[in-house]
């Protein structure tokens, strides 16, 4: 995790007024004074992150109303999506999108209307778009 809290120093000497959220994990997580500012803002636990720093963690399935919040009283913020060993950073989002659009449409079939013929396309479709993702 230095990887993460190097990052966060590097940002912080760009604009130390700036909010850095890592997306790491199920969580946006927030770094030392970072971490103690909307640890207050949000009620959230501080715990240890390595030597010397401290976080407080957004779960992404509450990102939208704990950032609403931060949105709410003008809180500048930015949500890094950390880069892998490799270099590559993942598309975390758009495959957030594939999946989350995908659920919608499951959501939003009326199982006792459709045909076996159509809920099995349905489903070939859905396994398409996560092969392809």
């Amino acid at each position: 995790m230095s990887k993460v809290i190097e990052k966060y120093n590097e940002l912080k000497k760009i604009d130390k007024n700036m909010l850095y959220a890592f997306k790491i994990g199920a969580f946006y997580v927030f770094l030392n004074e970072d971490a103690e500012f909307v640890s207050k803002k949000l009620n959230l636990k501080i715990t240890p992150f390595g030597n010397n720093c401290i976080k407080c963690g957004v779960p992404i399935k509450s990102k939208e109303s704990k950032l609403k919040i931060l949105d709410s009283k003008n809180i500048k913020y930015n949500i890094i999506e950390f880069e892998h060993e490799d270099g590559k950073s993942r598309n975390i989002k758009k495959q957030n999108n594939i999946v989350n659009s995908i659920i919608d449409e499951i959501l939003s079939i009326d199982l006792l209307k459709i045909s076996e013929r159509e809920a099995f396309i349905k489903l070939c479709d859905f396994q398409i778009k996560l092969k392809n993702k």
